[in-house]
């Protein structure tokens, strides 16, 4: 009778196991779907099967398939009709654990405006911005609305279309029309220039300086940002040893040093800039900067809503996308 038992204990034992095992690989070849809808038209833009628990990088729309004219592609969302705060980004991977319906969030151009440029916190003496193109863009946005005279307390530091390889660039392009071009000073020197200039000046209060490179960093690893490896990681080191010599040479300064991460870009209408690189690359250099405070651009601009401008190259702002831009780097230092 015990061996009855026992067997037909065996038997229901394997039973339940051949359940669960089904059960399991079923639950484990699960897929879902991922429809995407136009919050404008209401018809459906894309639909993705994604497997259960897998990470996806959803679409960003092409300029054939999204009027960029009016609006500006933000991202996506549950809720329809959004116009900023998306909740799944653009180069963010997005984990699909359900069926999602999902809405583009579309910055309309026409509510793109420019705001009064905020002041240099008076902890400060002065502001020195070194950046690209972008940075260029900002000055540019608040001489234009506001006049020169706000940006008296700022000094900028800008070479375009240039990365941190400019940095501690000493001599560069020759020139013959005029000698003084003969000579292309890296930022690092012009840096420690205005510093030893402003600790003559008698006052007490220390310099910010904001260190906004990225873009050039983040398009030399286009295309290769499947895996963080490799272009990725040697971009990432690069700059982190910069910056990281920097701090080192500026320790014993009155100076306080900030980080602004890559902005957003639109790897649809640019011809070099990946949003997953310049996800990847913030995510990696944020944690490689101790030194430094980081001024998380790349979020803010998601929230504020932005624009581009009329070149719509996925890179550059509107200059009065530009002006806010400003007031986002200012506020981060009157914060921290």
């Amino acid at each position: 009778m015990k061996s009855e038992n026992s067997e037909t204990k065996r038997k229901i034992a394997f039973i339940l196991f051949l359940f669960i095992f089904g059960v399991a690989s079923q639950c484990s070849a699960k897929t879902f779907r991922v429809k995407m809808y136009s919050s404008q038209t209401g018809k459906l833009m894309y639909d993705i099967k994604a497997e259960a628990d897998s990470s996806i990088l959803l679409p960003v729309p092409g300029k054939n398939e999204y009027n960029y004219v009016s609006y500006n592609f933000l991202g996506w969302d549950v809720v329809r009709g959004k116009i900023r705060g998306a909740k799944y980004l653009p180069g963010k991977p997005v984990k699909v654990t359900r069926n999602l319906r999902l809405y583009d969030v579309g910055f309309p151009t026409s509510k793109d405006h420019a705001k009064a440029p905020e002041a240099v916190p008076g902890k400060y003496k002065k502001v020195i911005i070194v950046g690209d193109s972008r940075m260029n863009g900002i000055r540019t946005a608040v001489i234009k609305y506001y006049g020169v005279q706000e940006l008296r307390d700022v000094i900028f530091i800008i070479r375009t279309q240039h990365g941190f390889e400019w940095f501690n660039d000493v001599i560069g392009n020759y020139n013959s029309r005029s000698i003084l071009s003969k000579i292309r000073i890296g930022a690092a020197s012009e840096l420690y220039f205005h510093l030893n200039q402003l600790n003559d000046d008698g006052d007490e209060r220390p310099v910010a300086v904001i260190i906004a490179y990225g873009v050039g960093e983040a398009r030399d690893i286009f295309g290769t940002v499947s895996e963080i490896s490799g272009p990725v990681l040697r971009s990432v080191r690069y700059t982190s040893s910069v910056l990281s010599k920097l701090a080192e040479d500026l320790h014993d300064e009155n100076v306080d040093l900030y980080y602004a991460d890559i902005a957003p870009g639109n790897g649809s209408l640019s011809s070099y800039l990946s949003q997953e690189a310049v996800y990847r690359f913030n995510m990696l250099i944020k944690k490689r900067v101790p030194d430094y405070t980081v001024i998380d651009l790349w979020s803010r601009m998601y929230k504020s809503g932005f624009c581009y401008g009329k070149e719509m190259d996925g890179v550059h702002y509107s200059l009065k996308t530009s002006t806010r831009m400003y007031n986002i780097l200012m506020s981060y230092l009157a914060a921290s």
